[in-house]
């Protein structure tokens, strides 16, 4: 029998995790080694041992206890620009990929159209054949810019998996992927404010018959503030955002028998952009992101079997409207525990004529729920009407599997196309 990450963790009674979302053992954990005679469908056999035995060993003798979710691909910043200032982009200013961070800064963008495309190489330092592809493109519908509509579309291909049987024979080689659509309505509530819906269809297929296709659908709400402000004797412009993002039912790929949660998180970001001479101008941008899905339980000797399994029972049928309320106090080691699943960000641009750019960001999220600690770096170009943009991070953990992660990412002025064209 061929099963998953998921699987093993039900049979051990711990939580049910995504194997995508394991990955944060096999990054803090790799060098304990717990044998479990279990035959493993992925890519590396002793990957997938690597990360079920990290789930074991956490579970047992330390309080690492990261939040899974189905669908973890969409928690994945598409674009250099975001990537490069620490993973952020609440409140940074209007751009093509608004859509993903916040869809209500459309309403402020100088453009009044956009096309983006996007290119993620990711887990390098694992695999080669893992990448995340966004297009994505916005229209203002009037020359007031009141009203915006937004759309894009991410493919996230996880590369060729051997499945494997109980005997170690290579029997079926498959293709998991994942997806999402998605359509947003900005509106400008007041000159200096705005607000956006997104709907979204999500696809997620592993391609195995132990696992079939999940689809859900799931929105997000955007609120975005921009005012001109002068502050030391130069002008500039003020920026807060707010984005409630992926609100949507659980969803299952076993038909029902189980459900997970879709990662539903909460972002607050703030922004002050600087014109300190006419050529140039710099950005400085901070951001707060939490996942609002239960905390689950860790198990514990003074835990009898009952207990364990009315813990277990609780995170199970906790519905996603519950978990906006619950997730923010439910954490076994409480509010200290809460405090470590926040995300955060700093991000730093200047740019040179509005035609060069220069990028450093830094994201950390707590050992115990996710060990993420990184120095971001970008470059942009821009030439009439496109603009490239390169990010590169590096990892200040010793083996993170995301250090040396490239993001590529290419933006087209529609307008400046028509007047190539002229």
């Amino acid at each position: 029998m061929v099963i998953f990450a998921q699987d093993l963790a039900r049979d051990l009674g711990l939580p049910s995790v995504s194997w995508w979302s394991s990955l944060y053992y096999f990054s803090r954990l790799r060098r304990k080694a717990v044998k479990i005679q279990i035959p493993l469908a992925i890519r590396s056999l002793g990957l997938l041992l690597a990360l079920a035995s990290g789930a074991v060993a956490s579970a047992q003798s330390s309080r690492l206890n990261p939040i899974p979710t189905a669908i973890p691909s969409l928690r994945i910043s598409p674009d250099a620009r975001g990537a490069s200032l620490g993973d952020i982009g609440v409140a940074t200013g209007a751009d093509a990929y608004a859509q993903y961070w916040n869809a209500a800064k459309y309403s402020f963008a100088l453009e009044p159209q956009g096309v983006a495309l996007a290119y993620t190489p990711w887990l390098t330092k694992l695999v080669s054949d893992i990448a995340l592809m966004q297009l994505a493109g916005y229209v203002q519908l009037d020359a007031a810019r009141r009203h915006s509509l937004g759309a894009s579309l991410r493919y996230f291909n996880i590369g060729e998996v051997v499945l494997w049987n109980a005997e170690g024979a290579e029997i079926d080689l498959v293709n998991p992927r994942e997806y999402a659509l998605d359509l947003s309505y900005s509106y400008r509530l007041l000159p200096t404010l705005s607000a956006a819906l997104t709907l979204r269809y999500i696809h997620s297929d592993y391609d195995m018959s132990v696992r079939r296709a999940a689809s859900a659908l799931s929105g997000d709400l955007g609120l975005y503030m921009q005012r001109s402000v002068h502050l030391v004797g130069r002008s500039g412009q003020w920026m807060a955002g707010l984005a409630l993002k992926n609100l949507g039912d659980k969803v299952s790929y076993d038909l029902g028998k189980t459900y997970h949660f879709l990662p539903t998180s909460l972002s607050l970001g703030s922004g002050l952009s600087l014109d300190l001479a006419p050529e140039h101008r710099l950005l400085a941008s901070f951001e707060l992101s939490k996942l609002l899905v239960p905390t689950p339980p860790l198990p514990s000797r003074e835990l009898n079997a009952l207990e364990w399994e009315d813990l277990r029972r609780a995170y199970h049928s906790t519905s996603p409207i519950e978990a906006l309320v619950s997730s923010w106090s439910d954490a076994p080691g409480g509010l200290a525990e809460e405090l470590r699943e926040v995300r955060w960000g700093l991000g730093l641009e200047y740019s040179y004529l509005d035609r060069f750019f220069g990028r450093l960001g830094y994201s950390y999220l707590h050992p115990d729920k996710g060990d993420i600690e990184s120095l971001n770096f970008g470059v942009g170009f821009k030439a009439r009407a496109f603009t490239i943009d390169v990010a590169y991070l590096a990892s200040l953990g010793k083996y993170s599997p995301l250090d040396r992660t490239f993001r590529f990412s290419l933006t087209i002025s529609i307008d400046g196309i028509q007047a190539m064209l002229k």
